[in-house]
């Protein structure tokens, strides 16, 4: 796998794009629904909201948990079940109103704006950007094409629900992070349990 190093990047202004929020994992190893937890006074849908609001003019929350609507925007469900983070993607793009769908998980809280600013710029004919780190790749901060549902579909179709696998079908363009100034070693840090609140 090739990693591309991007130079400086600038902010860009909020024009045509989609926010994407990913609630609709099944909390096994937290006990409830991530998303609604509560992390530095605000709950991580909260966090992720505001980390997007800044570039996005539509924002999306993929899940099947009713709870969501109460923050104003759209609540979808997952078309496909059981597939993963993947047919969340999928739901949500499919509804999006732009071409470029920035993508979030709700447990992330401590990514920022700027990753996504940085993705927008290094866009150029990629299907998909991925941020890179320490060998680790991080597709659910990442920016994905509405145009490739058409695509993605019928893979989730074939039970293909593993990310790593699903991104080698598509044009992926990975890019190195962590020489960026909005880098910190927590960028990426997953809330998974509820002693990772603290």
């Amino acid at each position: 796998m090739q990693y591309k190093t991007a130079g400086d990047f600038s902010t860009m202004h909020i024009k045509d794009i989609s926010g994407i929020i990913l609630c609709g994992g099944k909390s096994k190893r937290y006990g409830s629904d991530k998303g609604l937890a509560f992390y530095h006074g605000k709950q991580l849908i909260q966090h992720a909201i505001e980390k997007l609001i800044p570039l996005c003019d539509e924002i999306l929350i993929s899940s099947n948990n009713n709870n969501y609507h109460h923050f104003g925007y759209p609540c979808i469900a997952d078309d496909i079940k059981q597939a993963g983070p993947a047919s969340g993607i999928l739901s949500a793009m499919k509804k999006a109103k732009h071409e470029n769908c920035l993508v979030l998980a709700c447990d992330m809280p401590d990514v920022p704006s700027e990753l996504f600013s940085f993705l927008l710029e290094e866009k150029k004919d990629s299907d998909i950007v991925v941020p890179v780190h320490d060998g680790l790749i991080e597709p659910l901060a990442a920016l994905y094409l509405k145009s490739l549902s058409s695509k993605l579909e019928p893979i989730l179709n074939k039970g293909i629900f593993k990310m790593t696998t699903i991104l080698s079908h598509f044009k992926t363009c990975y890019c190195e992070v962590s020489s960026q100034e909005f880098y910190h070693k927590n960028i990426f840090r997953n809330i998974n349990y509820m002693e990772d609140i603290d």
